[in-house]
Order: structure tokens, then C-alpha cells, then sequence
């Protein structure tokens, strides 16, 4: 359940900041920079150049939005 929604997480921010419209394909160094995403509950973390963090926001939606959406929707 945890890859699903993650794979839902990643699949918003790709629609959401338009690369899907490429059309020589995404950068996907541009699109997500994490090395890891997982989540518990609302709470979203990634691993960013080595580095652990709570994920706040993408493109303006918070991460527990993202998480909300995904949980109602899959």
C-alpha cells in the first residue's frame, strides 16, 4: 500500500509541474531530486542529497494534502 501511494505522490507532482507536456520527454533530475520518498500517516519524508527531511510541500500542496488525495482517491 505504501509503494502505491507513493507512486500517486510522484505521478501528482509530475502532472502538476507540467512536464507531462514535454515533448522531448521529463528531465527527471528537474522533476524529483529525492533519492528515497516514504511516508507514515500524513507525514511525507525524503531523502535528499544524503539527507533526510520532512517533505512540506510540492508546487504549493502540502505533502498531507497529497497524501489526503491519494488515500480518497486509490
Amino acid at each position: 500500500m505504501k509503494k502505491i501511494v507513493i507512486l500517486i505522490i510522484l505521478l501528482i507532482a509530475f502532472f502538476v509541474t507540467g512536464y507531462s507536456n514535454s515533448k522531448s520527454g521529463p528531465d527527471w533530475k528537474k522533476l524529483s531530486p529525492f533519492t528515497a520518498v516514504s511516508f507514515e500517516g500524513e507525514t511525507v519524508s525524503v531523502e535528499y542529497e544524503v539527507t533526510d527531511c520532512e517533505l512540506a510541500s510540492i508546487e504549493g500542496i502540502t505533502s498531507s494534502a497529497l497524501v489526503k488525495v491519494a488515500k480518497k482517491r486509490f
